[in-house]
C-alpha cells in the first residue's frame, strides 16, 4: 500500500508541483519502506544463519534456499501430550505454555536451607562490584557485543548499538544509572525474552524434546553483560580448581584430565571405588532465587550488586515462539535466564555449595578417604556435569544420597538418580548390588563418556586421541567448503 501511494505521488509530481503535505507524506513513506526493507533483510539473514555471507551476497538464491530449509526444519507440525496428538496452533501453544509455566513460572517452597557458615566457605571483599558504571566500561561492553546475532523482543542487535552509539549514548547511560540506583518502576518492559524451540532429534514430538534458545531484550542483556565482565576476574578466587566452567584461565580439559588421572590412580590401588556421574534435572531453570541470594551474601557480594540482581530476576518474563508466533507471558519465579551472560557464573557459584558439602563431609569423616594422596579433590564440576568418587560402602552411599537430597531441597537443583550412572573401579558383584540398591543408578562399565570424551581404565591416551581425530575430521568438510 505504501509503495503504491509513493508511486502515485511521484507520477503526480511529474505533471504538477506537490503540496508541502504531499511532499512530507512521500518522504515519510519512503523512509518507512527503507526501514522495513532493511528489517526484512536482517530477519532473512538471521534466519539463514550463513554467517560468512557478506551483505552484497545476501540476495542470492543459495541464501534464500538456506533460509527456507532452516524454517522448514524447525517448524513444529505436531506435539504429543498425554497420549493425544496436537496439531492446531492453539493446542500446541497451550501445551508449550503449560510446560514452561510449570518450569519457570512456579516457585517451590523450601523446607530448609544450608548453614553456609558451618561449611567453612570463605568470604571475600567484593565491594568493587558496587561501584557506578562508567562510560568507558559501558562502551567497552557495547563494542564487544556480537554484531549480527539473533535479537531479542526489541529487535536491536549489537550492530545497532555500535553504529548508533553517538546518538543513543546519553539515553543508555541514564538508563543504566537509574537501574543501578534502584529508581526503576517499569524495568519489566525492558526485561523480556523470547524462547525459540529447536529440535534435539529428528523425531521430536514432545515439548521436552526441543532445546529452548533464549533471546533476551538488549537492555537487560547489556546490564548483565557489564555485571559479568566485572565478576569474571574475581571468579578464580571464588571457585576452586576442580570447577573450571566459565572461569577465566581454566579449560574444559582440566576437568577431564583430572577425572581420567583419578580413575587410573584408583585402578592401580586395586581397591573398590565407584565413579558417580550426576544428572541434575533442568539445572539453570530450577535455581532457587532465595538460595542464590543467600549464597551471594555469604560470599561477600555487596547490597547494590545484589539489588540489581534482584531487579533482573524479579522482573524477568518470557514468551515462547511457536512457529514464529509468540505465546502468553510467563513471569519468572525461579531459575536463571539461559543466554544471559551472567547466568553461567551465578550457576557455578550455586554449585560450589554442593562442592563444599561434599568436601565438608569428607573432612568430618562422614565419607571414607579415597585410596589416593590425602587432600585430593574427590569431585569434578563442569557447570551441571558433575562427577564424584567414593567408596561403595553402605555408609558412604547413604551420606552422598542425603547430601544430594538436602542440596536439592535447599537450592532447587535436584539430582535425578535414575538419570545418573555409576561406573565401578575394582568392585565386586556385592559392591555393585549394594550401590544399585541404595542409589537406584544405572551401572555403566568403562569406557564412559565425560565432557564428550571417553574415560578409560587402560590406555586412555589412544582413545582420547582417536576421539579428537574424529571430531576434527567431522569439521574438515565445512572448513574446506569455506
Amino acid at each position: 500500500m505504501a509503495k503504491e501511494i509513493i508511486h502515485r505521488l511521484e507520477i503526480a509530481g511529474d505533471s504538477r508541483q506537490l503540496s508541502d503535505g504531499e511532499d512530507r507524506l512521500r518522504r515519510k513513506l519512503k523512509l518507512h519502506c527503507l526501514g522495513l526493507a532493511s528489517l526484512e533483510r536482517t530477519i532473512a539473514q538471521l534466519r539463514s544463519r550463513i554467517l560468512y555471507l557478506r551483505e552484497g551476497d545476501a540476495n542470492t538464491s543459495f541464501f534464500h534456499q538456506q533460509a527456507r530449509y532452516r524454517k522448514n526444519k524447525n517448524f513444529i507440525s505436531k506435539l504429543h501430550e498425554d497420549g493425544q496428538i496436537l496439531v492446531s496452533q492453539e493446542e500446541k501453544q497451550e501445551a508449550v505454555l503449560n510446560f514452561y509455566e510449570n518450569l519457570l513460572g512456579t516457585a517451590e517452597d523450601r523446607e530448609y536451607t544450608i548453614n553456609l557458615d558451618a561449611l567453612g566457605i570463605q568470604q571475600h571483599d567484593l565491594s568493587s562490584l558496587d561501584s557506578p558504571f562508567t562510560e568507558e566500561e559501558v562502551w567497552t561492553t557495547v563494542r564487544d557485543l556480537p554484531l549480527d546475532k539473533a535479537p531479542g523482543p526489541d529487535g536491536f542487535t549489537g550492530r545497532f548499538y555500535v553504529s548508533c552509539w553517538g546518538c543513543i549514548k546519553g539515553d543508555v547511560l541514564a538508563a543504566l544509572a537509574a537501574i543501578q540506583s534502584g529508581h526503576v518502576t517499569r524495568f519489566r518492559l525492558l526485561n523480556t525474552a523470547f524462547i525459540t524451540l529447536l529440535p534435539k532429534q529428528l523425531d521430536a514430538t514432545q515439548v521436552k524434546d526441543f532445546r529452548p534458545i533464549s533471546l533476551i531484550h538488549s537492555v537487560a542483556k547489556l546490564v548483565t553483560k557489564i555485571m559479568a565482565n566485572r565478576l569474571a576476574p574475581l571468579l578464580p578466587s571464588l571457585v576452586p580448581a576442580n570447577q573450571s566452567a566459565f572461569v577465566r584461565g581454566r579449560n574444559i580439559h582440566d576437568n577431564f584430565l583430572f577425572v581420567q588421572q583419578m580413575v587410573k590412580s584408583l585402578q592401580r590401588k586395586k581397591e573398590a571405588h565407584i565413579l558417580l556421574k550426576l544428572g541434575i534435572s533442568k539445572a539453570f531453570d530450577s535455581v532457587s532465587w532465595a538460595f542464590l541470594l543467600e549464597t551471594l551474601q555469604h560470599l561477600g557480594f555487596g547490597p547494590r550488586w545484589r539489588s540489581i540482581l534482584c531487579l533482573i530476576l524479579s522482573t524477568a518474563s518470557t514468551r515462547v515462539l511457536l512457529n514464529g508466533e509468540p505465546g502468553d507471558y510467563i513471569h519468572h519465579r525461579r531459575g536463571l535466564h539461559q543466554g544471559d551472560p551472567l547466568s553461567p557464573m551465578l550457576f557455578i557459584l550455586v554449585m560450589e555449595v554442593l562442592n563444599s558439602l561434599i568436601r565438608h563431609a569428607a573432612n568430618i569423616q562422614l565419607l571414607q578417604p579415597l585410596a589416593v594422596q590425602p587432600g585430593t579433590h574427590r569431585a569434578s564440576f563442569y557447570a551441571n556435569d558433575a562427577v564424584l568418587f567414593l567408596r561403595p560402602s553402605a555408609g558412604d552411599l547413604q551420606v552422598v544420597k542425603e547430601i544430594l537430597d538436602f542440596f536439592g531441597h535447599s537450592s532447587g537443583l535436584r539430582t535425578n538418580l535414575t538419570k545418573s550412572s555409576v561406573s565401578p573401579i575394582c568392585c565386586s558383584p556385592e559392591d555393585l548390588a549394594l550401590t544399585a540398591e541404595t542409589l537406584s543408578c544405572e551401572i555403566k562399565d568403562f569406557p564412559v563418556k565425560y565432557l564428550g570424551l571417553p574415560l578409560c581404565l587402560r590406555k586412555p591416551s589412544k582413545e582420547i586421541f582417536l576421539s579428537l581425530v574424529d571430531k576434527v575430521a567431522d569439521k574438515l568438510p565445512g572448513w574446506k567448503a569455506k
